[in-house]
């Protein structure tokens, strides 16, 4: 526009020069608005390249009016990080839906149960009971417990156990040949180094002398598993047997 004014200026001051004057300006407008198109171009380019570089790829957002802002979140899953201890009942072969050892729950009874074995074989009436030598080479009569459908504080159970054996009772200061209230059973996982105890062990009285006395004398043990909700105590007539001499020197 500057142009276009100052040749209307010449032309009309001096008319006789308005040819070279107009072609002269012209040139000279020509060349300005060349040189501003051209910056222009370049302004409009730097924007372009400056407004998409940016940009990132991953996400954008925007209202359609003004400028796209572009977003790129990163959700980091979280690491399972468990641990597995050696009593997890899922590490059981058996599967055993209990983490002791010790106990086998059956979701088939209705609260806690327990189970005494003479040997291999459950016990029942008119068994015979054998003397024995424990692993620690103590002699006594042993049967061996199952349980199930408790949850222990620690990894021991409890029976209160009595035996009488009619003409034995008065020599412990019990009253019964033998007496515990507080019969623990280990129920943990052996682990190798530590011994368990896996049922009732039962001692004769310390004032029986001669183990042989005893021997086929019938003999009464009741039994009852001592945990909220447990059934009724058990009795079992039984038959006691010492063996000879020769099979309980290790104990001696």
């Amino acid at each position: 526009m500057c142009c276009h004014n100052a040749a209307v200026v010449l032309d009309m001051e001096q008319p006789g020069w308005k040819c070279w004057w107009i072609a002269v300006l012209l040139a000279a407008c020509s060349d300005d608005e060349g040189n501003a198109s051209e910056g222009a171009q370049e302004s409009t380019g730097s924007a372009t390249d400056a407004s998409t570089s940016r940009a990132p790829s991953d996400a954008s957002t925007g209202d359609g009016d003004g400028p796209s802002v572009s977003v790129s979140t990163t959700v980091s899953e979280p690491t399972d990080e468990s641990t597995s201890f050696p009593d997890d009942p899922t590490d059981d072969p058996t599967g055993n839906p209990s983490p002791w050892c010790g106990i086998e729950d059956d979701p088939e009874l209705d609260g806690p149960y327990f189970e005494i074995y003479n040997g291999a074989a459950p016990l029942e009436d008119g068994d015979t009971w054998t003397l024995q030598c424990g692993d620690q080479g103590t002699l006594m009569f042993y049967l061996r417990t199952v349980q199930g459908n408790l949850d222990p504080m620690f990894a021991q159970v409890s029976y209160a156990v009595t035996v009488d054996v009619e003409g034995f009772n008065d020599i412990s200061p019990t009253g019964h040949f033998f007496d515990d209230q507080d019969a623990r059973v280990d129920v943990a996982c052996p682990d190798g180094n530590t011994f368990l105890i896996d049922g009732i062990a039962v001692f004769p009285p310390d004032a029986l002398t001669d183990l042989s006395m005893i021997d086929g004398l019938p003999a009464t043990l009741r039994v009852e598993l001592l945990t909220d909700g447990a059934p009724p105590p058990r009795e079992y007539q039984l038959v006691l047997a010492v063996p000879e001499e020769d099979e309980t020197d290790a104990c001696q």
